[in-house]
């Protein structure tokens, strides 16, 4: 601790001080840097450890009220009370999300896409869940709703190559370590190839909406082909 008050976070720091950088994972894994901040504030994208004074916390989680809206179009996150397809329904539609998911199983089959719509629902669960006993505090949430929720969505899992990965969106919408630990709870409880499944389909998932939306993105399996038309969180929090 430093005469005014302001917190090094050093490695050494406890996972209280900076509950997010202790294990970094998918790809903000080169992030995981530790940052000195005497007085001031600074703000900047990703699992970073910002410090103004004598408190401390990551840039992920700005985007937490993102995280509490999405559960609560979702009906909740009780056990049996959030279900993805709600909240995502709420978001574009029930026609449109129905198209999504009927062309999604021509592509990768209906039982793949069935369970990932199911560990979907689990991730969100777990992910409060974890969250509370990580003593993360979830905010009020974003005044988006609809297609504009869905964007928040989108520009969460979409990196600075212009590419949508789930795995990214998880990162951002519930910090890494989080992240860490839904992806270990879905592998304990369905498998890793269930937990294979969900980065898979939910990348194309994704994909395919944010294009439905007119929102493209590039694909992360492929060279980048046509650039978003809005910049990742990163790039504006930066700006």
């Amino acid at each position: 601790m430093g005469p005014g008050g302001a917190s090094h976070c050093r490695p050494a720091a406890t996972p209280a001080a900076c509950p997010t950088l202790d294990r970094a994972v998918g790809n903000n894994a080169g992030m995981n840097i530790r940052i000195i901040l005497a007085g001031g504030a600074l703000a900047l994208a990703g699992s970073f450890c910002l410090v103004t004074g004598t408190q401390a916390q990551t840039a992920s989680q700005m985007q937490l009220p993102i995280t509490t809206a999405v559960i609560a179009a979702g009906g909740g996150a009780g056990e049996g009370s959030f279900s993805s397809v709600r909240a995502i329904a709420q978001m574009v539609g029930g026609d449109a999300l129905q198209n999504e998911l009927r062309a999604l199983r021509d592509k990768d089959g209906s039982d793949n896409v069935d369970r990932f719509v199911h560990v979907l629902d689990f991730a969100f669960i777990d992910g409060w869940k974890r969250a509370g006993q990580d003593n993360v505090k979830m905010p009020a949430a974003t005044s988006d709703t609809g297609t504009a929720l869905a964007l928040d969505m989108i520009r969460a899992g979409t990196g600075s190559d212009g590419a949508f990965r789930t795995s990214t969106m998880m990162d951002t919408l519930w910090s890494p370590r989080v992240h860490a630990q839904i992806h270990d709870d879905i592998v304990a409880r369905y498998g890793s190839d269930a937990a294979a499944n969900f980065q898979r389909v939910g990348d194309q998932f994704f994909n395919d909406l944010a294009r439905s939306l007119h929102q493209p993105t590039a694909s992360p399996s492929l060279p980048k082909s046509e650039p978003a038309l809005y910049a990742p969180f990163g790039k504006s929090m930066m700006a």
